[in-house]
């Protein structure tokens, strides 16, 4: 598990978390550490990047997506 977040002109604006996949037996600690980072930065949108899975969580008032690092690296913006 990697924690990451992106900055553009000195302002946090998304928090990452990598992980090889997500399972019964992380599930709770991936999501409660992009959680506790999202909150420490006052974002509500996070992304987890896995090797092949996608989906879109809401555990409010946070929005997590996640997705295929392979997806994430072709999209245009990250």
């Amino acid at each position: 598990m990697t924690k990451k977040v992106i900055s553009k002109k000195n302002k946090i604006v998304q928090a990452i978390q990598v992980t090889q996949k997500i399972n019964q037996e992380n599930d709770k600690h991936e999501l409660k550490g992009l959680m506790n980072a999202l909150n420490r930065i006052n974002i509500k949108n996070g992304l987890i990047l896995t090797e092949n899975q996608s989906k879109v969580q809401t555990i409010k008032p946070y929005k997590i997506i996640i997705k295929p690092i392979w997806q994430w690296l072709l999209e245009k913006s990250h």
